[in-house]
């Protein structure tokens, strides 16, 4: 292993000491830092032409083989910490989708409380009805507070059910 590959290791495990990453942002990063230096020591592979993502490649399956990155986990605490900052799950699956993480362990791995959407609509409205305690009185109203959640990616039927109850 070449001393630019001993120094990318490190950066990675840096890294990971800071806080998880998804798989494919740990590659981006790795790649950045590995383009970064210009003065990088090339390995023989890229001499020859091939890709020098191979050697992102190698330290990215070094962490995956000791655990130290995993995308079902990464998207289970990243799903758990969005849902209690009130995130919606449709924005949720949607956030994870777009780090890179594969489809299948973000639908195994989110897992929303159906009380903490609920928790989340009825904070919402109450926030809003603070500021215009007639908001539910009007069509208006109720319908921009629905685009609203609905634009949060909150369900219809949800968004409903807790303005019913906060109007009676």
């Amino acid at each position: 292993m070449t001393q630019e590959n001993i120094r990318l290791k490190r950066y990675a495990l840096y890294l990971l000491g800071k806080r998880d990453y998804a798989v494919a942002k740990m590659r981006d990063k790795l790649m950045c830092q590995y383009k970064r230096s210009n003065k990088a020591v090339v390995d023989d592979s890229c001499q020859t032409g091939a890709s020098c993502t191979t050697v992102v490649d190698q330290i990215i399956q070094y962490l995956i083989s000791y655990n130290f990155l995993d995308d079902a986990k990464y998207a289970r605490q990243y799903s758990a910490s969005l849902a209690r900052q009130g995130k919606s799950k449709r924005v949720i699956i949607q956030k994870l989708l777009n780090m890179g993480i594969a489809k299948d362990i973000v639908e195994s791995e989110v897992v929303v409380d159906e009380q903490q959407q609920t928790q989340a609509i009825a904070h919402i409205i109450e926030s809003h009805l603070r500021r215009t305690p007639d908001m539910l009185n009007t069509i208006q109203g109720r319908s921009k507070l629905t685009r609203h959640l609905a634009y949060r990616g909150f369900a219809y039927d949800d968004i409903r059910r807790q303005m019913e109850r906060k109007a009676n």
